[in-house]
């Protein structure tokens, strides 16, 4: 098992089995989670994430913590998703190491989402980046998200 399918493998696990450790209240029946694994994205998974994220209108923020090309990775996601909906909105998540400015920012853009995309890569560097949040449990944010109805995609 690569790297990238171990990313995918995390991203699942704090999305869904957390509840079952923590007695989080039931996901809602609307939840929506694609698994990308590796080489290239299926264009109707694609444009079914789109759709999800609600079309032209949509606001899909980019999280590439895991990868060493985070611009390259929210490049490509960008052009994918471009292509059937021009006017989605594609946020890229600050890179790490976040100043205080930036958390505050990335933690607007995660409320403002109308999707989450995770690219693949170190699942340590994204563990990472989830802890580096002083006095804030990212992982339980993230996960009210997708608890919330927010459709989740992810890359191994």
């Amino acid at each position: 098992m690569g790297i990238g399918q171990i990313s995918a493998i995390a991203l699942a696990a704090i999305l869904i089995t957390t509840q079952l450790v923590t007695g989080a209240e039931p996901l809602p029946s609307e939840t929506r989670l694609l698994l990308f694994g590796g080489g290239p994205r299926p264009k109707p998974a694609l444009r079914l994430l789109g759709e999800w994220a609600g079309g032209n209108s949509g606001n899909v923020l980019v999280i590439a913590w895991g990868t060493e090309d985070p611009k390259g990775a929210t490049r490509e996601i960008r052009g994918q998703l471009k292509g059937d909906f021009a006017q989605i909105t594609i946020t890229a998540a600050p890179d790490m190491p976040m100043s205080a400015a930036d958390r505050k920012a990335f933690l607007s853009q995660l409320d403002q989402a109308t999707a989450i995309y995770v690219t693949g890569g170190d699942q340590n560097r994204i563990l990472d980046s989830i802890a580096a949040f002083p006095r804030i449990d990212l992982a339980a944010k993230i996960r009210a998200r997708f608890q919330a109805g927010i459709p989740f995609a992810g890359t191994s």
